[in-house]
């Protein structure tokens, strides 16, 4: 399976609540470049899992845009940003699908890639990175990155 993990864009810092955050303007340009600039590896998605936040959901939108992205679209909780990696495997696997985008946050995003490369100096994700991996098992060391992409 390819997985792909996109860390939402550049965020406003306003006094609203975390899941209501939007995404600058910066933050929609990042994302559509970063689109862009991975539309090779991103064109035989069939299944995009998302965080339920605002920016999360803004960042998958442009995903949907750019992308022309008609697969399956999951909205979950198991990607908030302090959420479990246990309890996204289960929804990995059940979704079936083979090319699987992952939208969320840090510092979920950075510990996954982390825990699936089994490489510690992954952890930090920048705003609209995305993150490739060949994936053999949803466990501790069982993906290979093969490409990572910051606008």
């Amino acid at each position: 399976m390819l997985l792909f993990l996109l860390r939402h864009g550049e965020a406003e810092f306003a006094n609203v609540a975390d899941p209501d955050r939007k995404l600058t303007r910066r933050g929609e340009v990042e994302v559509a470049a970063t689109v862009n600039l991975c539309r090779n590896h991103l064109q035989n998605l069939d299944t995009i899992i998302s965080s339920p936040y605002t920016r999360a959901r803004q960042t998958t939108a442009i995903v949907i845009r750019e992308m022309g992205f008609r697969g399956q679209l999951l909205f979950s909780k198991s990607l908030l940003p302090d959420s479990s990696i246990s309890a996204l495997d289960p929804l990995v696997v059940e979704t079936g699908g083979r090319q699987i985008l992952v939208v969320g946050h840090q510092p979920f995003m950075g510990s996954l890639l982390s825990w699936l490369t089994d490489r510690p100096e992954l952890a930090s994700m920048a705003t609209a990175t995305l993150s490739a991996l060949e994936t053999e098992y949803f466990a501790r060391g069982g993906s290979r990155l093969i490409a990572q992409v910051h606008p």
